[in-house]
């Protein structure tokens, strides 16, 4: 029988409880024995886990106390205590990685470590559990699933894969682009969960309220002077036609000075919002009224479709082809016109 092990911690605040069920019943089957560990205790969840597997003492700290009496070691006490991970730290897990990580790293040596050897053992976030995974747990093959696509890969709090290892991402956007670099590690599976979560971790930032007026995103991705070049005399385009834009820039790109130079040409500096590189971005993205993209690095098509945002998907051929850049313009302009009724009508 394969031995099963999955981490969870059950107030995630990216993954609700139905949501973590819908993961692990990918995982249940016959020939298969399932062990739960829980970060923290969850009534209502350890129920449901009963159905499916065997659960395991919650997460805990190690045994820091003894009393050891002078007759036999059966007679020793120990004490040990429950793990309680702050709310802020369970927010930064999809904020902001790094503290995260400072966190897992100031309380590791002093969690209790699994010391059985399962076949598989299953992360069902890239935070806190996939520290885990990774560090505590004795497994031939270890599974990561990653609830949404973070998009600073400098914070990103994923472990080395080793050659058995797999991360298992509902992405497309991050699945298409890590496929380009031949990643054999990441797989892509569909969850009719993931508009869901993309929601909640949007609700993790509130954003300051901007002046109204129709909101844009686009990443900052381009591949050439070139690009921006065109770019910038898209926006030029765009403004003539239509007033009041709030122009969303997310990435950090090596064009970006040259961008922001080019734009100060057009006289079109003020309405532009450079947020640099965030690794959640998805509070601007349920913000904006349009997605409009050039490349595939740093993408959310997927997501913006998933929240139900009007999408415009620029290339290079529009700059050769007048009736193809007119297309794009004018697709740009009812997208953002259909967004502005919709404002005005709320």
């Amino acid at each position: 029988m394969k031995r099963i092990l999955i981490i969870i911690d059950p107030f995630d605040p990216g993954l609700s409880i139905d949501h973590q069920l819908h993961l692990i019943r990918r995982h249940t089957g016959s020939g298969v024995n399932i062990y739960f560990k829980l970060f923290e205790n969850h009534p209502d969840l350890q129920a449901a886990l009963q159905k499916l597997g065997k659960l395991l003492t919650p997460l805990h700290y190690s045994l820091t106390e003894s009393v050891q009496l002078p007759a036999e070691e059966k007679d020793w006490y120990f004490w040990s205590r429950g793990l309680s991970i702050p709310a802020h730290i369970r927010k930064a897990q999809y904020n902001f990685p790094s503290l995260a990580l400072l966190y897992w790293q100031n309380v590791k040596d002093k969690l209790t470590p699994i010391q059985e050897t399962f076949d598989e053992a299953i992360s069902l976030s890239d935070g806190l559990t996939a520290c885990y995974v990774a560090q505590l747990v004795n497994a031939k093959k270890k599974i990561y699933y990653a609830p949404v696509r973070k998009l600073d890969y400098s914070q990103n709090s994923f472990p080395e894969l080793r050659e058995q290892d797999r991360l298992y991402t509902s992405s497309l956007s991050c699945y298409q682009e890590r496929k380009e670099q031949e990643s054999h590690h990441y797989r892509y599976y569909k969850d009719s969960y993931y508009p869901e979560t993309l929601s909640a971790i949007a609700n993790l930032e509130i954003l300051p309220v901007q002046s109204k007026g129709i909101k844009l995103l686009t990443p900052n991705n381009f591949q050439s002077i070139w690009q921006v070049k065109q770019f910038s005399y898209f926006c030029y385009r765009m403004f003539k036609i239509q007033k009041g834009l709030i122009w969303y820039i997310y990435g950090d790109n090596q064009f970006e000075a040259l961008l922001r130079q080019q734009l100060a040409i057009y006289q079109l500096g003020n309405p532009f919002i450079f947020i640099g590189q965030k690794t959640n971005i998805y509070p601007y993205l349920q913000l904006s009224d349009l997605y409009i993209e050039w490349n595939q690095s740093l993408s959310i098509r997927h997501e913006a479709e998933l929240l139900q945002k009007p999408i415009v998907k620029l290339d290079d051929n529009m700059f050769y082809e007048k009736s193809c850049a007119m297309t794009k313009w004018l697709n740009a302009i009812q997208a953002i016109r259909q967004a502005e009724r919709k404002s005005n009508s709320v």
